[in-house]
């Protein structure tokens, strides 16, 4: 899929004339690349009539689980480009990979169709850096701190956009909007008629 976004005009429109420049330089629409993304779903069931039977109760009868997992690539973002030459470096940018999982349990009760529901969403607690959360400062400093391979010296590596779990990166000492997707539990029951 390939997507494109933007804008007509400026963002900002400075009197000072340095960063009038700048602005000027910088194109507001964004292209993307394709990024190939894989879904998966897996459902796993046992029979209503299924296991040992206690008084009338079945308790591994009626189960199911449902696992939901996607996977995108995290393609390439253009990094920095040269306002004199206009070369845009550009790096890999970290894939996304997540598993929920619905679990549900059917029984009956007077003769009422009862389920019980579990929802885990990110079933594996998968910790993800959401950059839009930085502050200006955060911002410069995480992308000052990371390893990429254009560079040269010490800061010549392998890093890609959006990894946070290397000891020299600086993420700053506020990072609670850094990570917005905790594992969450929801628990509910349906009644079927």
């Amino acid at each position: 899929m390939l997507q494109s976004w933007g804008q007509h005009g400026l963002d900002y429109v400075y009197e000072n004339r340095i960063l009038a420049v700048n602005e000027e330089r910088l194109a507001n629409l964004t292209v993307t690349e394709p990024i190939p993304n894989a879904h998966f779903n897996v459902n796993f069931h046992t029979p209503r009539k299924w296991g040992l039977n206690l008084f009338g109760f079945r308790p591994l009868a009626g189960f199911v689980f449902n696992f939901m997992v996607d996977w995108k690539d995290g393609g390439r973002i253009t990094i920095l480009t040269d306002p004199v030459t206009g070369i845009a470096r550009k790096v890999d940018a970290v894939d996304y990979s997540n598993v929920d999982l619905r679990a549900s349990k059917a029984f009956q009760v007077a003769g009422v169709n009862l389920e019980f529901v579990v929802t885990v969403v990110n079933l594996l607690n998968e910790k993800r850096l959401y950059t839009g959360g930085f502050t200006t400062t955060q911002y410069s400093r995480y992308k000052e701190s990371l390893h990429f391979p254009f560079e040269a010296g010490e800061q010549h590596g392998d890093d890609k956009w959006g990894e946070w779990d290397k000891d020299y990166i600086d993420l700053g000492w506020f990072q609670t909007p850094l990570f917005l997707n905790p594992r969450r539990i929801l628990v509910g029951l349906r009644v079927n008629f």
